[in-house]
Parts: C-alpha cells; sequence; structure tokens
C-alpha cells in the first residue's frame, strides 16, 4: 500500500476499492464524492476503509473525501491518511499496484487505472503536455534497474530518453495522431551524468483524451534488451 511520507512522495490505490466505487464517484476542486449503493453496509466501509478513502484523496491532491448514503455522509479528510507498509506481490500472479506522480488524477485517467489494475501488464501513462509519467503499473519496476517506482514516477522523457530517439518519437506522435503504434527507443540511467544509453525498450502507444483537457498516452511495454 503507500508511501507518502515524503512531500514528493507517491502512491498505490487499492484494487478492490478502486474497482468497486470507482463507478460512483464524482470530484470536485477540493474532494471526491462517493455514492454508496443502497446495498452497501455504511458503518462497515468507513470502519474498514478509512485509512484507504483518505489515502485516495491524497494521492488525488484533494482535502477529502465525502463518502455519502441514505444514512447520511461521512467526511474523512486527507489528513487523516496513515502510510501503510507495502507488502510485495505473488511471485506467481502479476501485481495488480498501480504507481501514481504527485498530480491530480482525472475520472478518465481513473478508468485508465482501473483497467490496468483489472488486466495487469508492464504499462503505465504519460501526459502528452510535459512528458510526465502519471501511472506506473507495478510490473514496470522490472524496467527501472536500480530505481524505485517513485522516482519512476518523477521523471519526464527528456530525463531517460536518448535525445535523437525522443525527437523522432515526437514527429512520429505528431504524424499518427489517435492510431495506435510501437516505437522502439533508447534509454540512458536518469542519474548518470554521461547519458550513456544503456537499455532498448520497444513499447505501444495510444493517446487519449483524459476528460480533463489534457491528452495522454497509454504506454505498453512489449520488450526490454540490454545494449
Amino acid at each position: 500500500m503507500p508511501d507518502t511520507t515524503q512531500g514528493e512522495g507517491k502512491a498505490m490505490i487499492d484494487t478492490k476499492l478502486l474497482t468497486d466505487l470507482a463507478a460512483n464517484a464524482s470530484f470536485t476542486q477540493d474532494a471526491i464524492f462517493i455514492d454508496l449503493p443502497k446495498t452497501a453496509n455504511f458503518q462497515s466501509l468507513i470502519i474498514s476503509l478509512e485509512n484507504t478513502l483518505a489515502l485516495w484523496a491524497k494521492l488525488m491532491d484533494k482535502k477529502l473525501t465525502v463518502v455519502r448514503s441514505l444514512s447520511g455522509e461521512v467526511k474523512i479528510p486527507a489528513s487523516l491518511a496513515v502510510p501503510l507498509i507495502d507488502t510485495p506481490a505473488s511471485q506467481d500472479k502479476p501485481s495488480k499496484l498501480l504507481w501514481f506522480a504527485n498530480v491530480a488524477i482525472s475520472p478518465g485517467l481513473l478508468l485508465i487505472a482501473n483497467d490496468l489494475m483489472n488486466n495487469p501488464r508492464k504499462a503505465g501513462v504519460t501526459r502528452l503536455s510535459d512528458e510526465l509519467q502519471i501511472i506506473m503499473s507495478d510490473g514496470c519496476s522490472i524496467l527501472n534497474p536500480g530505481h524505485s517506482m517513485q522516482e519512476a514516477c518523477t521523471w519526464t522523457r527528456s530525463q531517460f530518453w536518448d535525445a535523437q530517439d525522443l525527437d523522432d518519437f515526437r514527429r512520429e506522435v505528431r504524424q499518427q495522431g489517435e492510431n495506435v503504434f510501437e516505437y522502439s527507443w533508447k534509454s540512458f540511467d536518469p542519474t548518470d551524468p554521461t547519458k550513456t544509453n544503456d537499455l532498448e525498450f520497444t513499447t505501444r502507444y495510444k493517446l487519449f483524451n483524459g476528460g480533463d483537457g489534457q491528452m495522454y498516452q497509454l504506454c505498453e511495454n512489449l520488450e526490454m534488451r540490454t545494449l
């Protein structure tokens, strides 16, 4: 579960919570509103998931989560969030955990996140305007040797892509538009001052609208090679 001890920290969302409640969530500038189905046990949910709901608000840059039902409503401030201990995923099946950059998450991105957790794969989401890695599946950890997923969610492409490959890629994005396409590119360690390429990736890209005035790319890794 999330590690939010640092100001620039990243977090993971509980899979069951997102799957069950995302369809009943709405957003304002300061809050997440969740309308519970009539069959939901209101008191049980609040008691068992209070911290998770607070963490959800915190990672989405909201002040609180408001849970509403026929029994009334409960306001859960993001400030109540307590970091939980991260548990390694089973080796027998892919991890459903996701990592998020410290940015507001739109409903459109939430739907993509839900799909990534229901269908785990080495994939993530990059914001087109500044090329920041917004969402990354836990499976991508193998693609970032020597670095945590928290670090990876602070990187933009210019920090680890080969400069010429990145220029060519941007041209390809403009040409492809909304077409799904594959692209191979070389990468260097973001902390290497020499920027020596040591890995090559082949990735599939799909452009989509996040519903917040921003365009994003769903990026799925197909292959990684050592140079």
